[in-house]
């Protein structure tokens, strides 16, 4: 005996598998990398500090004296050793993410920035040098320290060199005086003989008018002596000729 089964309705389609998410946006680089990423490139860094150091070089300096080499020296002393402070070491602790990370990018971070700051030193420490005037200024104290040695050498045996904060106060305006007026006195007697002279020659040249003057005239009289005795004979035939 056999049964009918009713027809069963075919089964809908699975639905469309959902469209794959978006991919993760890209994480931000760590904190230490952007600080890093937001210095100034070393690049321009060094330009600038060559367009300074090449301006400063530029404008004519007194050579340095024995102190201002001095003080070169002592300043280049303590720039060493400031720096020698912040070595490589020192500066991987501030970024312990790069430095296992990319320790050649923070090798050159780091000689990049020890060459900035000692060229930025360097720079301003000139700056600060011109500004003052502090090397013509080292230079006057070497030379008055130098004028007092030698004078105190050539004291004779048994001399007792003067010194000048015991002198009474007029000698001491009196040594700083007197070449000053000594050379305004100079000035005023070489402009004085040239005045002499420019009025000597203008003497001159008035009393050599002066003669040519009376020449001209000696000259005129006799014209018009004739000219004078001329017209007398008009006259004279005139009178004739109306009688």
């Amino acid at each position: 005996m056999s049964t009918s089964s009713d027809p069963q309705p075919p089964e809908p389609p699975p639905p469309p598998p959902p469209p794959p998410p978006p991919p993760p946006p890209p994480s931000p680089p760590p904190q230490e990398e952007q600080e890093l990423n937001s210095t100034p490139a070393s690049q321009q860094l060094h330009q600038e500090s060559s367009t300074a150091a090449a301006t400063a070089a530029a404008e004519p300096q007194e050579p340095d004296g024995p102190r201002s080499q001095r003080l070169r020296a002592v300043f280049q002393k303590a720039l060493s050793k400031t720096v020698a402070t912040c070595s490589y070491e020192n500066f991987s602790q501030c970024f312990p993410t790069t430095a296992a990370a990319q320790p050649q990018l923070l090798h050159s971070l780091h000689a990049a920035m020890v060459k900035n700051i000692t060229e930025k030193s360097n720079i301003e420490f000139e700056k600060i040098l011109q500004e003052r005037n502090v090397i013509p200024k080292l230079n006057a104290l070497d030379r008055l320290l130098s004028e007092a040695e030698k004078q105190k050498q050539e004291a004779g045996p048994g001399e007792i060199p003067v010194t000048p904060s015991t002198l009474p106060p007029v000698l001491v305006v009196s040594a700083h005086l007197t070449p000053m007026l000594r050379e305004a006195q100079e000035k005023i007697g070489a402009l004085l003989k040239e005045m002499r002279e420019r009025n000597d020659g203008c003497i001159q040249e008035i009393v050599r008018q002066r003669e040519e003057m009376r020449d001209l005239v000696r000259r005129l009289e006799e014209p018009r002596r004739a000219f004078e005795e001329a017209v007398e004979e008009v006259g004279k035939a005139a009178m004739e000729v109306d009688l």
